[in-house]
């Protein structure tokens, strides 16, 4: 059964901030002309394995470059 009373007790502010920070950056980054986040999510997921994928081969021109905390530079560990 649903609880709101304990939905509100376990909130985290700061990580659902962290979260509307996150949708926000992908708006910016995207720019959507349809002015809707629906698919921002799954438009980065794919750009991000893209990115990781070609990364050795890609112009340093390249958007990605320029939000190293949407698209950090992959590392072999």
């Amino acid at each position: 059964m649903f609880d709101l009373d304990t939905v509100l007790l376990t909130w985290d502010i700061a990580w659902e901030q962290s979260k509307a920070d996150f949708l926000d950056e992908l708006f910016e980054f995207y720019a959507p002309t349809n002015k809707c986040y629906t698919g921002l999510f799954k438009q980065y997921q794919k750009d991000l394995a893209n990115f990781v994928r070609d990364y050795s081969r890609l112009d340093s021109t390249d958007a990605r470059f320029g939000k190293p905390w949407l698209f950090p530079v992959p590392t072999i560990s």
